[in-house]
């Protein structure tokens, strides 16, 4: 039967030069179950001036369980194959409910970056 190609919704890929370790079909299920796949290519996983705070109780609320479970997904990816996504997914987690709706934007943010960036993998060299 041979070695398994998938596992945990990371795709391993093995040739002469090293192994490819990417999660594309995963990311496409993320932006597919948040409906952002059609979602603006952004180049950069959160603004450089980003500034998050816990709620003040005067801001908008936003619907926390599905922030919840984007997050979770998002830390995944970065546990996964897209360590580079860390400080914008550490930066996301340490909010709680309630959040307002400058949080769903930055995590909007990720999933835009995501949108440019599906095909991102890591490989290591056989040579390591």
């Amino acid at each position: 039967m041979g070695g398994s190609n998938q596992l945990l919704a990371i795709k391993r890929t093995i040739t002469d030069d090293g192994i490819t370790l990417s999660q594309t079909s995963f990311i496409d299920e993320i932006l597919n179950h948040f409906s952002m796949q059609d979602c603006k290519p952004i180049s950069t996983p959160i603004h450089s001036n980003q500034q998050l705070t816990a709620m003040d109780g005067k801001t908008e609320h936003t619907d926390a369980r599905a922030y919840q479970q984007m997050i979770g997904s998002l830390m995944y990816l970065v546990i996964g194959t897209r360590c580079n996504l860390s400080y914008s997914i550490t930066l996301l987690f340490q909010f709680h409910p309630p959040l307002s709706t400058k949080h769903q934007t930055a995590a909007t943010i990720v999933s835009g970056y995501l949108q440019r960036t599906t095909d991102r993998h890591l490989f290591y060299t056989s040579n390591d």
